[in-house]
């Protein structure tokens, strides 16, 4: 019989845990392979100059397109484990709706398909959804170490994170073209760390619940 106590207090699912944080792991690093090899084999791309849209918006767009829906996945699997692996805090509340948040973002800009590339096809909001995304991630990151309290050594990755992304992020707006996508693609490798370090520390919290080890 379930008691009142059971039921405010559920039991928390290993296997469920390894899922989501495998999963997370798997999307993020998915993502990141899949637009090096992108970044390599379409044509006269200069992965320095020309960021990401603008590598989404040229031939073999479907690569870019598939990177983002794999990151949008990891997102969301990590937002469901933090969920259910919830350190407490309101700041940790806020981190795990920012993380779902950005999943819709990042879903949303890869299946508007319009990143201003001058086509005049549709609405173009992908500049809007750039800065949501800089301002999720930051909530995301900072709620994340915050609400999992200061004596939480195995989030130390992710506080790293959020110190670099809340230095960093804004100052992408102000580079020149020249070096921009170079700039971009090391954000984008600090929101990946961010996430397979979540992820590496779920999948961890999961394997350390299993019975029968």
């Amino acid at each position: 019989m379930r008691t009142d106590e059971t039921r405010l207090f559920p039991q928390q699912q290993p296997f469920l845990l390894i899922f989501l944080g495998g999963l997370g792991i798997v999307g993020a690093v998915s993502t990141i392979a899949a637009i090096a090899v992108a970044s390599i084999i379409v044509p006269d791309h200069n992965w320095v100059s020309e960021t990401i849209s603008d590598l989404a918006a040229g031939p073999l767009e479907v690569i870019t397109d598939v990177a983002l829906y794999a990151f949008a996945a990891a997102l969301v699997a990590t937002a469901i484990a933090a969920s259910h692996d919830h350190l407490g805090r309101i700041a940790w509340s806020i981190g795990v709706v920012s993380l779902g948040a950005l999943a819709a973002v990042v879903a949303v800009i890869a299946a508007h398909d319009e990143y201003g590339d001058n086509d005049h096809v549709g609405i173009t909001i992908h500049t809007e959804l750039v800065y949501a995304t800089g301002v999720l991630f930051l909530a995301a990151m900072l709620g994340m170490s915050r609400g999992a309290g200061w004596h939480q050594p195995r989030l130390d990755g992710s506080w790293r994170c959020s110190e670099r992304w809340g230095v960093l992020s804004p100052v992408f707006f102000f580079l020149p073209n020249s070096i921009d996508g170079l700039y971009e693609r090391g954000l984008g490798l600090i929101a990946s760390a961010f996430v397979i370090s979540l992820s590496w520390t779920f999948l961890r919290c999961g394997a350390a619940g299993l019975p029968y080890r």
